[in-house]
């Protein structure tokens, strides 16, 4: 047993024990995700990817974007179920740029 499982934690003077347990409605959790999904898509411009040694790839970079439809109405398929807590979506593609063996490239594809 170690010294956390004797104590309870403590932040800002509120105390938690373990095991901690909540409930949340999983409508308000699914309404805060689809609040910000759109974040997903600025974390993934212009995202710099490294490859290995070897690799003839180089100065990576890519881009997740909607197949179709506009960013600030697309929705990821949000599952909060006690054997699947996952988001994803069949409306997902990407596009990149990079050098091959020193020449400009560029990709794109779907993520299905």
């Amino acid at each position: 047993m170690t010294r956390a499982d004797k104590e309870p934690a403590k932040n800002n003077g509120l105390t938690v024990s373990a095991p901690f347990r909540q409930r949340l409605s999983k409508g308000i959790l699914k309404r805060a995700f689809h609040a910000r999904d759109q974040e997903i898509f600025n974390m993934f411009e212009d995202a710099r990817f490294n490859t290995t040694g070897g690799s003839p790839f180089s100065g990576m970079f890519l881009t997740l974007k909607p197949q179709s439809g506009s960013i600030e109405d697309f929705d990821f398929d949000l599952s909060l179920e006690n054997d699947d807590l996952s988001a994803g979506s069949t409306n997902v593609g990407f596009s990149g740029y990079g050098l091959y063996n020193g020449e400009r490239v560029r990709f794109s594809g779907n993520i299905n």
